[in-house]
């Protein structure tokens, strides 16, 4: 290892244990400096006892080096996220360059603790998608920061999604007065898996980036790379239709946007159910909108105002060729709800794998949901067990930029339904991960 004079110098590492519970270790603790020698150091242990695969620890790495005085040194910089998941071997880098400049020594004590997050800490899951639709793999990061809104790197070559912890809320509405005719009855709804969902839209960029193509209604190529995908038929493009989430897998699946997602980064990403979607939209809020200054009265309105125009949500779709200034918006224009989802209402409206069962809207549910006598636990479906009939379609969320959507359908709990091969301009989605 060379000093910032170019001196070489010898780095012994002494491994340390951390306990951070009765049965968490931190084991098997190595540092090895880069050759050449550029201020880095790979900082490798061991987590074992940890409670499952899913569980998140933020790292802290302190060093300490003979005739130090004090405290040992805390690792400030650290190169990549002092954050880990599950069992098994891990690796952080530590640029002891910049905290310990010129330190010369042959004997370093590098300690290594492991604490687990606090509940509701935010955690980020970051795909790699610069490799391109002709990639074999899209590397998986993990973050405690969100997204920088101002580069949109986060909305092209990268694609963020965000854990929700598992719970339980009420899922619907019986209230008649501000919503439209397709929602659910009100009725209590049980996650109890944790699940990533994406912090924004998929963009038309994003898309690309995994099938290939763009076959979005706006293709304005100033500004459609951040704008979300839509015109996507949900068995063309998505993932097969009519089978929602029972049944084998057609052998086609691995050309659609959900089946190279998954075949390239080992993980089963799907879209998200109503039950998943509608949780992350409540962000744990009981009305109609996770947000006081929405009322049906003026959600449209403050759709209307996103990039400071007054055309989005007008009467029209916009050409093909027009700007953000109609149709839908950038990913990330209308506000984050409590957990930090954007684009919750309005934009596109955003397609769930749930299928729709209620073709007569809410009548037909109330009737159905007042005969059911089971739990709603993980629900694939409005009602456990249920299978729609293809020619009911899917359900979409969210409502839409468009008037031919009137504010009502700008909730939490609203509902809307298009035919498995139906494909609109108004339509996108987001990309789930259930943990296992």
């Amino acid at each position: 290892m060379k000093n910032r004079t170019g001196k070489m110098l010898a780095m012994c590492v002494v491994g340390a244990l951390s306990l951070t519970a009765a049965a968490l270790d931190v084991a098997d603790v190595t540092a090895r400096q880069r050759w050449p020698w550029n201020n880095l150091v790979d900082i490798g242990f061991t987590l074992s006892g940890v409670e499952s695969s899913e569980t998140f620890y933020r790292i802290d790495v302190k060093a300490s080096y003979p005739g130090m005085s004090g405290d040992a040194v805390a690792a400030k910089t650290l190169v990549s996220e002092p954050l880990v998941k599950g069992n098994g071997p891990h690796t952080i880098v530590w640029d002891m360059g910049r905290d310990l400049p010129g330190l010369v020594t042959s004997n370093l004590t590098v300690t290594v603790l492991a604490s687990p997050l606090a509940a509701m800490e935010s955690v980020y899951m970051v795909l790699d998608l610069s490799g391109g639709s002709s990639a074999t793999s899209y590397p998986v990061r993990y973050s405690l920061m969100g997204p920088d809104l101002s580069d949109d790197t986060c909305r092209t070559t990268e694609l963020w999604l965000k854990l929700c912890p598992a719970g339980t809320f009420t899922m619907g509405t019986d209230s008649a007065a501000t919503v439209n005719t397709q929602r659910l009855p009100a009725h209590t709804v049980t996650l109890t898996k944790p699940f990533y969902l994406g912090v924004f839209e998929v963009t038309q960029e994003q898309y690309y980036r995994i099938r290939g193509d763009w076959p979005s209604y706006y293709t304005n190529e100033t500004c459609r790379a951040t704008r979300p995908v839509e015109s996507v038929k949900y068995d063309d493009h998505i993932r097969p239709a009519g089978q929602w989430y029972a049944g084998t897998i057609s052998d086609g699946y691995a050309s659609r946007f959900m089946g190279r997602l998954r075949n390239r980064t080992g993980l089963n990403f799907d879209l998200p159910t109503e039950a998943q979607w509608e949780y992350a939209c409540r962000a744990g809020t009981t009305g109609l909108y996770y947000d006081s200054r929405f009322k049906e009265a003026n959600i449209q309105n403050y759709c209307r105002a996103i990039n400071g125009s007054t055309t989005i949500g007008a009467s029209t779709a916009g050409n093909r060729n027009d700007d953000t200034t109609k149709g839908s918006a950038k990913v990330g224009s209308y506000d984050a709800n409590p957990w930090g989802f954007y684009d919750m209402y309005g934009n596109v409206a955003e397609i769930c794998g749930d299928g729709n069962p209620y073709s007569d809207g809410y009548t037909s549910a109330k009737t159905a949901f007042d005969n059911y006598t089971g739990d709603f636990v993980d629900p694939r479906s409005p009602i456990p067990g249920t299978t729609p009939a293809p020619s009911n379609g899917y359900a979409a969320r969210g409502g839409a930029f468009t008037e031919s959507y009137p504010s009502s359908h700008m909730t939490s709990v609203s509902r809307l339904w298009r035919y498995d091969s139906g494909a609109g301009r108004a339509y996108g989605f987001r990309v789930c991960l259930t943990a296992e």
